[in-house]
């Protein structure tokens, strides 16, 4: 039993839409974290400002992609991966999950 094509397709751009706002956020804001860690600036407050500024950056082409790729799932699943791959980079710098 397959869903008429109308609701497959407003299912398919509704899964788009959540996944650029949400892991598209999720990604730029770790992005930005990863960015402001690595910069070579001795100005901590630099540093911020430029990775929040750079994840804008991040975010426009994450949406980018997000719309431009066949499909939506699959996207969805990618992004999820690449945020929990950042998630344990960002926790192997102990920038998370301090103790």
């Amino acid at each position: 039993m397959s869903l008429p094509k109308q609701k497959s397709k407003t299912l398919d751009v509704s899964l788009r839409v959540f996944t650029a706002l949400v892991a598209g956020f999720v990604f730029a804001n770790q992005s930005a974290s990863l960015i402001a860690y690595y910069l070579p600036s001795a100005n901590t407050v630099d540093n911020i400002v430029a990775g929040k500024m750079l994840s804008f950056i991040v975010w426009a082409l994450v949406v980018i992609y997000v719309f431009a790729a066949k499909s939506a799932k699959q996207t969805f699943v990618l992004l999820l991966l690449v945020c929990a791959v950042a998630l344990a980079w960002m926790s192997h710098l102990e920038l998370v999950f301090k103790s």
